[in-house]
């Protein structure tokens, strides 16, 4: 009866030990995989973050450079009060036809209501909106100041956002603005 003791208290060690061990080799991997699916989500976001602000990036310095661009028309503007009609709408329509995402340009009074805009068939679209929504507009300061909305939607689902740029007269008063409306879907 000794023996057959000492046998079942070896086979039921061997049993739980060898029970043990696996167990403890199924969690050890469990721990290792999870730890692994942990360490790739954050890889993940990592390149995420990355590559959004990089996106960032390229679309800032994309739209400074246009930004920049509008603040010189507007510039011009105020410089060259005889110049044509004319003449600045082919000027505009070679500017949208180089930055396809203003989907119009145009001139804002002082009170920020759109008169007119380029290309002729945004007219009816944007004619008489207020570009600030009837808020104070916020600028970034710089040699001039110039703009960017919030985002806004336009009546046929379309949205976007407008850069502005002031126009001052020959006394230095608010005379109005230089104006483009940016189209989100052509930006990104």
């Amino acid at each position: 009866t000794g023996d057959r003791l000492k046998n079942a208290c070896r086979k039921f060690l061997s049993l739980f030990l060898g029970a043990f061990t696996g167990i403890s080799v199924f969690v050890a991997t469990l721990v290792l995989w999870q730890n692994g699916k942990i360490n790739e989500s954050i890889n993940i976001k990592s390149h995420i973050e990355l590559k959004t602000k990089s996106a960032q990036s390229e679309i800032l310095a994309h739209m400074t450079q246009r930004i920049n661009g509008l603040v010189r028309m507007a510039k011009r503007f105020e410089s060259f009060k005889n110049i044509s009609m004319v003449e600045w709408e082919t000027d505009l329509r070679l500017y949208i036809k180089h930055f396809p995402a203003y989907q119009a340009i145009g001139w804002a009074d002082a009170s920020a209501h759109i008169q007119w805009v380029v290309p002729q068939d945004k007219s009816e679209t944007f004619r008489g909106m207020d570009i600030f929504s009837g808020k104070k507009p916020q600028t970034a300061q710089g040699d001039y100041d110039a703009g960017v909305t919030p985002i806004v939607e336009l009546s046929h689902g379309e949205k976007g956002f407008f850069v502005y740029a002031p126009i001052s007269d020959s006394a230095g008063e608010p005379a109005g603005y230089t104006v483009a409306f940016v189209q989100l879907k052509k930006l990104l």
